[in-house]
């Protein structure tokens, strides 16, 4: 299993794959300053390039299951992952649900967006516009879900974002849960390409 400590950095601490190897989407939505991916979940799960060590955790997780459970993935699991990842808990019927973790990384690049404990409900920034049903349609799908692209918020267009958003079940085996992973990309340029190119 890949690490997930990021503080490791050496070509034999951390594998890469090029995005050719990456897993197409099933399903891609165009969006004014990127796009979402969708991937399934029946089958082997998707390779998506940058993410390896949280899909191949999430994948050991599921115990023969299409998700795993909330509480099977622990904090300390996700090592070198903290500031780069948020968990969301939806109520029952899916109609909201709160930020039950925020991480740093979240917090700066979308300061005053996004705060811990607030409801999905209350994501009124037009950065975020339509995240409630995305979000919905991945826990019902349920789905992998991604966005790629900027970030066109208080004068970070130039900040190009990669983030993987992964469903998960509670005790009763219900998807209510989504956890968030973000990594800035440094070439904007590069990644807008790839987006207008469909990769």
């Amino acid at each position: 299993m890949h690490s997930l400590d990021l503080k490791k950095n050496t070509p034999s601490d951390v594998t890469t794959h090029s995005d050719s190897e990456e897993t197409t989407p099933f399903k891609t939505t165009k969006r004014e300053h990127g796009e979402l991916l969708f991937y399934p979940l029946k089958g082997a799960l998707p390779r998506v390039s940058g993410f390896e060590p949280i899909i191949d955790l999430f994948g050991s997780k599921r115990e023969g299951h299409l998700m795993p459970s909330r509480k099977a993935i622990s904090f300390q699991d996700l090592r070198g992952w903290h500031a780069s990842f948020f968990l969301i808990e939806f109520d029952e019927d899916l109609a909201d649900g709160r930020m039950r973790i925020l991480g740093e990384m979240y917090g700066t690049l979308l300061t005053g967006a996004l705060w811990q404990n607030m409801l999905v409900s209350e994501t009124k920034s037009a950065i975020l516009q339509g995240v409630d049903d995305y979000f919905r349609e991945l826990l019902t799908g349920p789905y992998i879900g991604r966005f790629r692209g900027s970030l066109p918020f208080k004068g970070r267009e130039h900040v190009c974002v990669d983030i993987l958003d992964l469903p998960m079940v509670d005790d009763t085996g219900t998807p209510r849960y989504l956890m968030s992973f973000v990594r800035e990309i440094a070439q904007r340029a590069s990644l807008m390409r790839g987006v207008a190119a469909g990769r």
